[in-house]
């Protein structure tokens, strides 16, 4: 039987992509996910459970090994970027609003304000998961996702809030990890979006596993967890077939879940859009 591994990838979080009132990250050559910024757009369409369907890929034996080619180990590069940016999500902090004081100058995400690093994203976290082949004489195939979570209480402290009116962030996989076992689900691009994809000559296809990547073709996943109950430390999993073999690439924050927090009822919110920073309790 194929041996199965599982195999840990860490990656540089951080990362952040703006854009204008519309613009766009995408594949060329066959890649096949957009992730469009469209200002408005209201997701979603259909949904589909991120997997390969019945039929799972043939696992093609590996080709035979020659001095100074051999079959890589880890089959997977994957690179994890989460996005932090103020403009586009809230933070919650455990510190009072009296232990506050404004972001320092020329702070554009939450973990760049040092007194307010031991939080975390609320309601929602963004991640941009993009997936190479590694260095090898054969592709993989990426049969699917899933996510592990561990939950606690909601965090209690203050959310801090910029909002800044630029344009929706349209996230092509969805995951509630509110759900007994979340599962990424692919979404349809919605109708404003597949006109701009089609005008711009863009990618409109939807998440639909199984994809193939190799050291010269990636593939790139625009992942949105949410929560209104917990603490929730998640990790993505990405399951695969190669060379011979099965396996699962743990996705992680450079070694560290992710985390997204719920936020309480009498959460006091306060906008650092002002200085000092203008708080109420909601």
């Amino acid at each position: 039987m194929p041996r199965t591994t599982r195999n840990v990838h860490r990656g540089t979080s951080e990362t952040v992509v703006q854009a204008g009132s519309i613009g766009s990250v995408v594949f060329t050559g066959d890649r096949k996910v957009a992730i469009a910024i469209v200002a408005a757009a209201v997701v979603v369409a259909a949904a589909v459970v991120l997997s390969g369907g019945d039929a799972e890929p043939a696992v093609s034996a590996p080709p035979p090994t020659t001095t100074g080619s051999p079959v890589p180990t880890e089959p997977l590069l994957v690179t994890p970027e989460r996005n932090t940016h103020m403009c586009e999500g809230d933070w919650t902090t455990p510190k009072a609003p009296h232990q506050l004081s404004p972001p320092p100058a020329g702070a554009t995400r939450w973990t760049e304000w040092g007194l307010v690093s031991d939080g975390a994203a609320t309601e929602h976290n963004h991640v941009t998961v993009t997936v190479h082949g590694a260095a090898g004489p054969y592709s993989v195939v990426l049969t699917g996702m899933s996510v592990t979570v561990d939950r606690a209480a909601p965090m209690t402290g203050t959310r801090l809030t910029k909002r800044c009116g630029g344009p929706e962030h349209v996230r092509l996989v969805e995951v509630d990890l509110d759900e007994p076992e979340p599962r990424p689900t692919g979404l349809d691009l919605t109708p404003t979006m597949r006109t701009w994809a089609e005008e711009n000559a863009q990618p409109a296809e939807p998440v639909r596993f199984p994809y193939e990547v190799s050291p010269l073709d990636s593939e790139t996943f625009a992942v949105r967890a949410h929560t209104t109950t917990c603490d929730c430390a998640w990790r993505l999993e990405i399951h695969w077939a190669g060379g011979g073999r099965r396996g699962t690439t743990v996705v992680d924050d450079d070694g560290r879940p992710f985390r997204v927090t719920a936020s309480p009822a009498g959460t006091t919110t306060c906008s650092v859009v002002t200085d000092p920073p203008l708080c109420e309790a909601h």
